[in-house]
Parts: C-alpha cells; structure tokens; sequence
C-alpha cells in the first residue's frame, strides 16, 4: 500500500506555526491478512518559521482482536534566520498497544517518547489510553487521556485529546 497525503492548518493555530505540507505513507504486509506490517512515512512541512522533514518507521502486529502499534521517527528542523537560523533534530517513538472489543469499538495503552536536541532540549515521555468509536465507514471519535512526564524536571502533566476523522472510501 502506498499513499501519499497533504495537510494544512486548521486556522486555530498561532498565525507564523501554521505548518502546511505532504508526505507519504508505503506499507507491506509480510505474512499475509493483515497480521505483520512494516511501513515507513515520510513527510516535509513548512510554515514561516521554519521546515521539517521526518521519516518514521513502524510495524503493526495483529492478533485477532488484539495487536501492537509500534513507531520510531526521525525529525530535522530547520528555522528561518528571522527565528535564530538553527538546525536540530528529534527523535519520537510510539507504542501502542490496542484491542477491539467490537468491531467498531477500539480501546489502547499508549507509550510516547520524545527527545529534542539543543537548543531545545526536551525529554518527555506520556502514558495514555485511548477509546475510539467508529460512528460509521467514514466517521470515527476518539478520546484520549494520560499523562506526560518531563524527564529533565519531572514535571507531570495531564493531557486529553478529542479527534474526530473522516475518511473517503473508494
């Protein structure tokens, strides 16, 4: 499977972080049905700060009802000499692990990490769970809470995420 995609901001956004761009998701299923994915994803953004390009990496193993997400992403930065002219990179890695308990009803534990170069350096980690509800082919709702330890202070933070998606069947 191979997809390309755009995005754009939603306009919610501070007006110079308002990041448009492209990319590329390609996956392959190695045993067959669904069961062992490999991927990559591949994409390149830009707004008036500055530009990235990220290449992830990931497998998805499926077991009936039940699997494992598991990603790792590559980011380099490159701010415009209007926001000090530097480069960095960062590193991300996901895991996620999720079952269905109806076909329509996904529930997860998520682990995030994030580790940012200087001058930015950041250290974070995030546990969450997730519960997802697909109203439709086309429509799904998802919640998402935890929370998100800074690893260079300690600090603990609540997060929560609402998403709704729609996607095209063809």
């Amino acid at each position: 499977m191979v997809s390309p995609y755009g995005f754009a901001p939603s306009r919610r956004e501070w007006r110079p972080a308002r990041e448009s761009g492209g990319g590329l998701v390609a996956e392959y299923d190695l045993l067959g049905k669904g069961r062992t994915v490999v991927g990559v994803n591949a994409l390149r953004g830009s707004d008036q700060i500055g530009s990235r390009t990220m290449t992830g990496v990931y497998s998805r193993l499926g077991f009936g009802s039940w699997g494992i997400l598991a990603e790792h992403d590559f980011t380099q930065r490159q701010l415009h000499q209007s926001y000090r002219g530097v480069r960095f990179n960062q590193q991300a890695t996901y895991v996620q692990a999720f079952r269905y308990l109806r076909e329509w009803l996904l529930t997860s534990v998520i682990i995030e990490r994030l580790n940012v170069a200087q001058p930015f350096a950041e250290q974070l980690w995030a546990y969450k769970g997730e519960v997802s509800l697909r109203l439709s082919s086309n429509w799904t709702v998802g919640l998402r809470a935890g929370v998100q330890r800074n690893a260079m202070n300690g600090a603990l933070t609540p997060t929560a995420t609402l998403q709704l998606a729609m996607k095209t069947v063809r």
